[in-house]
């Protein structure tokens, strides 16, 4: 009789472990002589060999289908911690600002996935290292003991001066364990900046994924131009019609002042700048001198900033005869003459 064994819900039938029909077992009735009484001893020995080995075969087959099921679920569990993994890895987002009478905030935000843990934040400018954040204490190892290195808790606050500008840096931790934080950067200029700079924030993870995370940010050093000012003062005594004008304005880097009578450019008489320290900006005038032939006609300047990529243009301000009539009207002395 054909029978089965199942071990670790494996189904192994015993024909194909070579334990049937040689198991010396009695033939069936009808075929042949019967087994003599002497035999029988020998008999069950060599059913109860063959059996052992039939189940060792079974064991060993076993085992080889648990080894490979292991294998299959463990190149599983890879592949998805592997997809985990890119699919949440550091965060970063780098954000600047202009900030009147100041200069220029760049922000460095983080997030880490939620099983990691900040090990260090590290700030460039131009690539070269400036500053390092490490909220955790860390020991360096000598002969004799070890040396607590580098500990600055939730937050660092620190202040670097160069030959151009003041460079204030706050870092502070926003959720435990670092995942989140946040790293400013104030860049207060006391002397006009010559070209761009490029602003590199680094974080790294601790365990246990030990991830890095780089950024570069280019922080433009450009400020549009504020709106025209126009003032203007007629020399009817010198010349009728004649009327002389002083435009301002203010940017980064110096704005061009563009005059214009009706749809013709023309130029200006005088022009100056000057670095203004208090509003970290150039500050331009320009005087042109007008005398006008047609009292329709359209003075406008125009404030331009000229960039390597675009050029910006700020609000002009326009000069007209109507802007003398207003003026004249609105004069003090006329407003004394007219209630008397």
């Amino acid at each position: 009789m054909k029978t089965n064994i199942i071990i670790s819900s494996l189904y192994v039938p015993t024909e194909r472990l070579g334990t049937y029909p040689k198991l010396g077992a009695t033939r069936p009735r009808g075929h042949g002589s019967k087994l003599t009484r002497s035999r029988g001893p020998a008999i069950m020995r060599q059913r109860a060999v063959r059996s052992s080995d039939s189940l060792v075969n079974c064991a060993d087959a076993t085992k080889r289908a648990i080894r490979l099921g292991s294998m299959l679920a463990l190149y599983q569990f890879n592949e998805n911690y592997e997809t985990k993994v890119a699919t949440e890895g550091i965060h970063l987002n780098i954000t600047s600002a202009w900030k009147p009478d100041f200069g220029w905030e760049v922000t460095c935000m983080w997030e880490t996935p939620p099983n990691d843990t900040l090990q260090s934040v590290r700030l460039q400018n131009n690539g070269q290292q400036f500053m390092i954040y490490r909220p955790e204490a860390s020991f360096i190892s000598t002969d004799l003991r070890q040396v607590l290195f580098l500990i600055h808790g939730a937050s660092r606050v620190e202040t670097f001066r160069t030959p151009g500008n003041v460079l204030s840096v706050d870092c502070t931790l926003t959720a435990t364990k670092g995942r989140k934080g946040r790293c400013v950067l104030t860049i207060e200029p006391y002397q006009p900046p010559m070209s761009d700079f490029t602003y590199t924030c680094e974080v790294s993870g601790e365990r246990p994924t030990f991830m890095i995370e780089r950024m570069d940010y280019i922080v433009k050093t450009i400020v549009p131009p504020a709106s025209a000012k126009l003032e203007y003062k007629k020399y009817d005594e010198v010349s009728p019609g004649r009327v002389m004008m002083n435009c301002t304005s203010s940017g980064l880097p110096a704005p061009n002042l563009q005059w214009t009578v009706a749809d013709a450019k023309v130029q200006a008489d005088f022009t100056g700048r000057f670095w203004n320290r208090t509003t970290k900006l150039w500050h331009v005038w320009s005087f042109f001198a007008y005398t006008r032939a047609d009292p329709s006609t359209t003075v406008t300047c125009s404030p331009e900033v000229l960039t390597h990529e675009e050029v910006l243009k700020g609000t002009p301000a326009t000069f007209s005869s109507a802007s003398l009539i207003e003026k004249f009207y609105a004069s003090p002395t006329l407003t004394t003459k007219l209630r008397t």
